[in-house]
């Protein structure tokens, strides 16, 4: 029985009175801990127990049940081919489900109802474990090592600040409406926070708060309000549990006609002792039925044990709080029997609150036939298990040692269990019947001394001349819970929070079904808004009222007459603390009312808009009308800049991800050099050195660094060849969307890896990621961009890409002051809120209008081309490129369907060319020298120039600093002066500045009279060199293969040049350092020789592309013609005409 890892054990409560007969139970409740070590020794041959191995075939009701030996001798013989045949049953239906509805969502709930069949029949051959064990290793490779590197002091704090982020994304992302403004969610957060902290403030132990319960509550409440009221599959199973709930009631009905013998006049059939007392009789019976079969324990166990294992409390407290909405305040104690009088006074404060927090099965049933929302009444249930724990937790903190710590209870009745299935249910219908007389008589007394009351209340009113309405108790009640209903954020007008709080105050002080019946039935309530209305349903549904206090009492006096006087002093404050529980339940469903989906019958038809959690996010941080502008309005310039900062987040991963290593050499006694690995660019870069990080992987050596931070590249490659073989299938969007999430997934790898090869795999996975990413967003970019402006917005990346190399570089430097591996860590999955935006971003983007007409989808591109030109062209311009896009097409389908053959076809329109082009650009500029300069800034600083230590660190960040300001500069040039131009000039200029600082180099290394000059010389001649790749290379290079491309092989040729760029990188890097030790100065003329080979090249074979439409690239370079024709080219905003030349 001392079972520790939460599983579910029921002892018999003729085994543990047995077992206590002989001295086991003392009564006292201060000799808790010595009763715990006899009640530990209970035999458990009749239990039920969750979480066990289950490979023997053993089944749950043969060990539940063996007082029946024809149940037992069926199971024995027969089990096998029982389960074979309902699981074929099942498979059968839900196959049948999937055909009729496989145009929509219809075969989603029958589906969970067969895999959760099919796992249940499963477990009964395969053990748990094989599910348990994964499941356990993937969370503390994962999870556990994110929350390890949180101090422990500051975990509670992140936990609270991470709810109120979602609470906040999740309350006030969505759209406005008539009575759902962002002012009305505001006030329910605004209340929610003010019975958070009036539970705190009266705390019986503040300082004793557990808070991870109370965080864990809140949020899986806020969950659980998320997914029925913003998800469409939540959506749906809530409805169709509704659904199920409103079909007892026709079951019922079938007995009434029966009983009637003729159909019912309309008259009568609307009478709450036909429509309701049925129901609930017949309902009740059910229950029982189920009980006694085992099933109803069984699933509440299960149930119990998820808030047990996510809220860490006890397994009494677990059982009570998830039976309660199904099964009653009264049952749902039962549950626990043998335990009631050795519960601390902790878990009877949270026993009380769980039974008033919500209410029962039976009694929804009958709301239901009253007409209240069905789908409202089953998660306000739901939503009231978290609840109730989270707040009771807060009102009575837990100040003694419990007894089912570590377990989850569920013991079974052998005094009153029923000889078979049908006194079971003839059992559950005189229980039925007496349930709903209670309710009749209820009624019907408190119906009619609420009228006496308002009776002398008006008769006393109108005595003494009080002006307005006649008073009443609901009057009265109304006033005093004003301030209730106003923080529960109901909406304003038509004096609906007066409304309200009468309906709150009428069930404080009789109960809820008397304030249902008004809800439903007064005239004066039918006007209420659709927002008002749903919030009242949550608050009013719960047992708190002054007559269900007394039930309670007699219910816990009775199973602990030793306990009665501690039931008694808890039972004032569980009943406020429940009411509170409904009360939360009722401001988070302010906060989330109308986000995606509410009930046909209580808010109307709503259209369920899809929206995902980063979608959430960028709305909470830009705002609604910004948001609002950027998925709806028709003026371009919004969705045009939203592709941008797609594009221009994307090209920041380049710089935040980890890059290759700085390799520093220091010259040993016979003049050899000796490298040494130094790490001073990109995210990793600045990590690596760290000692933290050297401790996670056990300090590792040069080569394994530098394979570390340099296998990125690698996987760079691979990204960008994934790319080319599915990017155009995927299109631009989805493109992007897959490298976002595989890089996302990366970060999270590296953030929790702990072995080498944890990290090189995750940084491949990082890098193919970036590669998808980076080969799809130029492309998308040019598709998109005015050809007026293309090469600017191109420019705007490369700026983002340079400031992350900045950003990240502070990152470091801030981290590198602390201790601990999350110094790390923490670098890393930042570079996660970036991806979200991104995310985010692409939900409100549209595809690539390109794309679009090139897959036959000509009436969206021509959409999206009216949206992102509203404002820039005419609507016949508009036409005329959508025309223009199309024979485009045209064109290049009878020249090819875009295979891989296709790029090396020297065609009309000279594909083979192009595609060696935009290879080639991307070639030269990684052979041009600029990693030799960026990633071995520090050694050349320090050792080539002769620098300090210091002054070479200090010289590689202003090194960087210029390369991200001196990134603004194309910004003007790139379409005033054309590509060709700035290729041609800066390439001249590397070259020029790789052999002056071959020169300087060889004055350094061999000491002579100018080394000192030379070497500031040097120093200077980077930031010149650096300035000129800045401006030339790395402002075409990644416009131009986008422009230069045929659209039928775009992404494919664009994707294979990227991956050119990415493993060229990689050969640099690994070449570099070996290169410097070697051969020194001579190195500096190697790049000097290539960039001037690379001027004839570019200055025969690249065309200009400048202010040309990305059709009229292909006439460019088509065969046939003279070789000069006439192209529109808009400058300045005008259009003219000139004369362009194919080189």
């Amino acid at each position: 029985m001392a079972d520790t890892d939460g599983r579910a054990v029921t002892p018999t409560s003729t085994q543990y009175e047995s077992d206590t007969a002989h001295g086991s139970k003392v009564t006292s409740h201060s000799n808790m801990k010595d009763e715990k070590i006899g009640l530990e020794d209970v035999t458990l041959s009749k239990s039920l127990t969750l979480g066990k191995s289950e490979g023997d075939g053993t089944s749950d009701a043969n060990e539940q049940h063996p007082s029946r030996p024809w149940l037992r001798r069926i199971l024995k013989h027969w089990r096998h081919p029982l389960y074979a045949a309902i699981w074929l049953l099942f498979t059968g239906w839900w196959i049948a489900g999937l055909i009729l509805h496989r145009h929509d969502l219809g075969w989603l709930v029958p589906f969970l109802l067969y895999l959760a069949i099919t796992l249940r029949i499963l477990f009964l051959y395969v053990p748990i474990t094989v599910v348990t064990v994964p499941m356990r290793w993937v969370w503390d490779k994962t999870a556990t090592p994110i929350v390890g590197v949180i101090p422990q002091r500051w975990r509670t704090l992140a936990s609270a600040v991470l709810v109120i982020g979602v609470v906040l994304v999740g309350a006030f992302a969505s759209p406005e409406s008539a009575d759902n403004t962002r002012s009305n969610r505001a006030i329910s957060l605004m209340g929610l926070v003010l019975l958070i902290s009036f539970l705190y403030f009266t705390s019986r132990d503040r300082k004793r708060v557990d808070w991870h319960p109370v965080i864990v509550g809140m949020l899986v409440q806020f969950i659980i309000a998320l997914f029925v009221l913003r998800t469409k599959a939540g959506y749906d199973i809530f409805h169709f549990i509704s659904i199920l709930a409103t079909d007892l009631l026709g079951f019922a009905k079938d007995g009434v006609e029966f009983l009637t013998t003729t159909p019912l006049p309309s008259s009568i059939s609307s009478w709450f002792l036909v429509t309701t007392i049925p129901a609930i009789i017949f309902f009740v019976s059910f229950v029982q039925l189920l009980y006694y079969m085992g099933v109803l324990q069984w699933f509440l166990a299960k149930f119990a044990v998820f808030f047990f294992w996510s809220m860490r409390v006890s397994g009494a407290e677990a059982v009570v709080a998830a039976a309660s909405p199904f099964i009653g305040q009264g049952e749902s104690v039962m549950l626990i029997r043998p335990f009631v009088e050795y519960l601390t006074m902790a878990e009877i404060h949270q026993v009380m609150c769980s039974g008033f927090a919500t209410i029962s099965g039976s009694v929804l049933i009958a709301y239901v036939a009253m007409g209240v929302d069905p789908q409202a009444l089953v998660s306000a249930c739901v939503m009231s298990i978290p609840a109730s724990l989270a707040v009771s937790k807060l009102r009575w903190p837990e100040q003694e040692e419990n007894l089912t710590s570590g377990r989850v209870v569920i013991p079974e009745d052998d005094e009153h269990r029923p000889a078979n299935a049908l006194e079971a249910f003839t059992n559950g219908a005189w229980l039925g019947l007496k349930i709903a007389s209670m309710i009749s008589a209820t009624l019907l007394c408190i119906i009619s001394l609420i009228g006496l009351i308002n009776g002398l209340l008006t008769w006393w009113g109108r005595y003494i001349n009080i002006d307005g309405p006649d008073l009443t108790l609901e009057l009265i009640l109304g006033y005093l819970c004003y301030p209730i209903a106003f923080f529960l954020g109901v909406s304003r007008d038509n004096n609906d929070i007066f409304l309200v709080a009468q309906l709150i105050g009428l069930k404080l002080i009789t109960n809820e079904f008397v304030a249902y019946n008004a809800l439903q039935t007064n005239p004066i309530y039918a006007n209420l808004s659709p927002r008002s209305r749903i919030i009242v349903t949550y608050a009013l549904c719960g047992f708190a009222n002054i007559g269900s206090l007394g039930n309670q009492i007699g219910v816990l006096a009775q199973l602990a007459p030793g306990r009665t006087s501690d039931v008694s002093r808890v039972a004032v404050s569980a009943l406020i603390t429940g009411a509170f529980s409904t009360l939360t339940s009722a401001n988070i469903a302010g906060m989330t009312y109308g986000m995606v989906g509410t009930s046909a019958n209580e808010m109307g038809q709503q259209t369920m808009v899809p929206a995902s959690a980063p979608h959430i996010l960028l709305r909470a941080i830009l705002g609604n009308s910004l948001m609002s502008t950027l998925e709806y309005s028709e003026r371009g310039n919004a969705l045009f800049g939203a592709v941008t900062s797609l594009t221009a987040l994307g090209f920041m991963q380049i710089g935040s991800v980890p890059q290759p290593p700085n390799i520093q050499y220091t010259p040993k006694a016979n003049n050899q050099q000796c490298i040494r690995d130094r790490y001073d660019n990109g995210l990793m870069g600045g990590l690596v050195n760290g000692t933290p990080f050297k401790e996670s992987f056990n300090y590792p050596g040069p080569i394994m660094l530098g394979l570390i931070v340099s296998i990125i590249g690698i996987g760079a490659f691979l990204g960008s060849v994934t790319a080319a073989i599915f990017g155009e299938s995927l299109g631009r969007k989805n493109s992007i969307a897959v490298g976002v999430v595989v890089m996302f997934l990366g970060s999270l790898l590296q953030a929790t890896a702990y072995t080498r090869v944890h990290l090189i795999v995750a940084r491949v996975v990082a890098g193919i990621g970036l590669g998808m990413v980076n080969s799809t967003g130029p492309v998308m970019l040019a598709e998109y961009a005015p050809r007026a402006t293309r090469g600017l917005y191109v420019c705007m990346q490369l700026t983002t890409l340079n400031f992350g190399v900045c950003l990240v570089s502070w990152i470091d430097y801030g981290f590198s002051l602390y201790t601990g591996s999350y110094t790390w860590r923490i670098p890393v999955i930042l570079q996660c809120l970036f991806l979200f935006i991104m995310l985010g971003l692409l939900a409100i983007v549209d595809e690539s209008p390109r794309w679009l007409a090139a897959h036959h989808r000509q009436e969206e591109a021509l959409d999206v081309l009216q949206r992102v030109n509203k404002n820039k062209m005419t609507e016949a311009e508009i036409l005329a490129l959508h025309e223009d896009i199309l024979s485009t097409i045209l064109v290049e389908e009878n020249l090819g369907a875009g295979s891989w053959r296709d790029l090396l076809k020297n065609d009309r329109i000279q594909s083979q060319r192009r595609f060696l082009i935009a290879c080639g650009i991307q070639i030269f500029q990684q052979f041009g020298g600029i990693n030799a300069i960026v990633y071995y800034s520090g050694t050349i600083f320090e050792q080539s120039i002769g620098l300090s230590a210091h002054i070479s660190s200090l010289m590689s960040g202003f090194l960087q600093t210029w390369f991200f300001v001196a990134s603004f500069i194309p910004w003007f040039l790139i379409d005033r002066i054309g590509r060709r131009p700035l290729l041609l000039s800066m390439i001249a200029i590397m070259a020029a500045v790789m052999a002056i600082q071959a020169a300087l180099t060889y004055q350094i290394q061999h000491n002579t009279v100018i080394a000192y000059k030379s070497g500031i010389a040097a120093a200077a001649i980077l930031f010149v060199f650096q300035g000129a790749f800045t401006i030339g290379f790395q402002a075409t290079v990644w416009v131009y293969p986008s422009e230069i491309l045929p659209l039928r092989l775009r992404q494919r040729g664009s994707s294979i040049s990227t991956a050119a760029n990415w493993i060229c990188n990689f050969m640099i890097v690994k070449i570099t350092p070996h290169a410097i030790a070697n051969i020194g100065w001579r190195f500096y003329i190697i790049f000097a020789v290539l960039n001037t080979l690379w001027l004839p090249i570019i200055y025969f074979f690249f065309p200009e592309t400048r202010g040309l439409q990305l059709e009229d690239v292909d006439r460019l370079f088509a065969k046939d013609g003279d070789g000069v024709f006439r192209l529109p080219f808009a400058d300045k905003g005008t259009v003219n005409t000139v004369e362009v030349s194919r080189a």
